[in-house]
C-alpha cells in the first residue's frame, strides 16, 4: 500500500507498506520502498516520468539491484539481497516474495 504526501508538500514523500503493515524501507525491501519525488506528477507529469520514473529504473534506490519486472530481475535482486542482508530479514520479507 502506498501513501503519498498532501499537496502541500507537493506529493514528494511517499510511504510503502506491505500487507503486514511494515514500512518498507531500504533495509527490508530495497526495491519497492518509498521514495523522494523531485516533482509530482500532480504537478508536471513530464517531469515526474523525467526525474523519478525513469532514474528510478535507470538506478534504482539501492546500488546493485536490477529495478524492472522480470522473473530474472525479481530473482537477481531476490537472491542478491538475500546474500547480503541480515538473515532475520531476509526470512521476514523477502522469503515470501520468493517463494
Amino acid at each position: 500500500m502506498k501513501f503519498v504526501s498532501s499537496q502541500s508538500t507537493n506529493n514528494m514523500f511517499e510511504g510503502v507498506y506491505n500487507f503486514d503493515g511494515i514500512l518498507l524501507t531500504a533495509e527490508n525491501d530495497p526495491v519497492n520502498c518509498g521514495t523522494y519525488n523531485y516533482c509530482s506528477d500532480q504537478i508536471n507529469s513530464e517531469l515526474h516520468q523525467k526525474f523519478d520514473i525513469d532514474t528510478y529504473f535507470k538506478w534504482g534506490n539501492v546500488k546493485g539491484l536490477f529495478y524492472g519486472n522480470s522473473t530474472d530481475e525479481r530473482d537477481y535482486n531476490g537472491n542478491k539481497y538475500k546474500n547480503n542482508a541480515n538473515q532475520d530479514i531476509y526470512d521476514k520479507y523477502w522469503r515470501k516474495v520468493l517463494n
